[in-house]
């Protein structure tokens, strides 16, 4: 479970591991147990402690509010991630972005796009699909978008157009070009400058 979350970062919650774990919070909460008793995981508040007996586990689940944790310091979760065999990361970073991206509300999504992205990218070489390339390159200009919106994103944005125009095929003015011209229809003459 720590190596899950590794991947997702210093600080995690429940909710994002269980999705990523593909099992129920209390199950992971059950995983995490140990971690926590040996101070190398660290709630960041006390509603960890409903998830602690079988007997609340069962009661209490559906009424818990999320709970979030974090390594107690940024080498344990690098232990945690020097764990998992080289080989192995690119496809679970990969599948791990596909399991948030997936198991992410629509209207959330412009939240956890970085982290999404992220992960997503660091596997992108596994990515055959043209349609698979596409959207992580919507993906991609989604968080350049958002990136450029802060002051000192201006940098990280352009990596993230950049990987997005990369994954496009060489034909995706006349492939995808409907889909980016009825965005515009929609959105007003301005939207179609940001494409260009």
């Amino acid at each position: 479970m720590l190596k899950l979350a590794a991947y997702i970062g210093n600080h995690f919650d429940l909710s994002t591991l269980a999705i990523v774990s593909q099992q129920s919070e209390s199950d992971v909460a059950t995983a995490l147990w140990k971690a926590l008793q040996e101070e190398l995981v660290l709630p960041k508040s006390e509603l960890y402690k409903f998830y602690l007996e079988q007997e609340q586990q069962r009661a209490n689940t559906n009424t818990i509010e999320n709970v979030t944790y974090r390594f107690l310091h940024d080498r344990v979760q690098q232990a945690a991630y020097s764990l998992i065999p080289s080989d192995q990361k690119q496809q679970t970073h990969r599948t791990i972005g596909e399991l948030l991206f997936r198991h992410t509300a629509k209207a959330e999504v412009e939240e956890k796009i970085f982290h999404i992205v992220n992960l997503l990218n660091y596997g992108v070489e596994l990515i055959a699909q043209p349609s698979q390339r596409a959207e992580l390159a919507q993906l991609n200009l989604l968080a350049g978008k958002e990136r450029s919106k802060l002051a000192t994103g201006y940098e990280s944005a352009y990596g993230y157009f950049d990987q997005g125009i990369h994954l496009l095929t060489s034909d995706c003015w006349q492939s995808q070009y409907p889909d980016f011209s009825q965005k515009d229809k929609k959105k007003g003459s301005k939207t179609a400058k940001m494409y260009i």
